[in-house]
């Protein structure tokens, strides 16, 4: 009985975190000012460019921002968040969250896409006479 508790509190669990990504990265990238050649992205000191992962997600094209991405997201590590002190958006009111919605990307890459991707649509539609 104790392990079915356990179970029902794992999946209610993973159910909040992906709420939570799913939440972080909606509000992030609809806070974005969709800058060409946004500041975030000449600021960042490893070659990130946050202003096109942000646009791609914006534009619902999840598979194109993780592939912008890369393997290797070294946001949840910088320390200097110069992308955010960078950020148009501050001027406003806040920047937007560049590292929290970084993290929730590859989260959601880590977690949801990589099912989705191995599936290639190789589907080709003929009209001829």
């Amino acid at each position: 009985m104790k392990y079915l508790i356990f179970e029902n509190e794992k999946k209610k669990h993973a159910q909040q975190i992906q709420f939570r990504t799913d939440s972080i990265i909606k509000e992030e990238s609809h806070a974005c000012l969709l800058c060409n050649d946004g500041p975030c992205t000449s600021s960042c000191p490893y070659g990130v460019e946050p202003d096109r992962i942000l646009r791609a997600v914006r534009f619902s094209n999840l598979t194109g921002a993780v592939d912008r991405m890369g393997d290797f997201v070294p946001c949840m590590s910088c320390d200097g968040r110069s992308c955010m002190d960078a950020c148009l958006k501050g001027a406003i009111n806040k920047p937007v969250d560049i590292a929290s919605f970084m993290e929730s990307l590859a989260y959601e890459a880590e977690h949801h896409l990589k099912k989705e991707k191995n599936k290639a649509d190789l589907h080709v539609s003929c009209c001829g006479v």
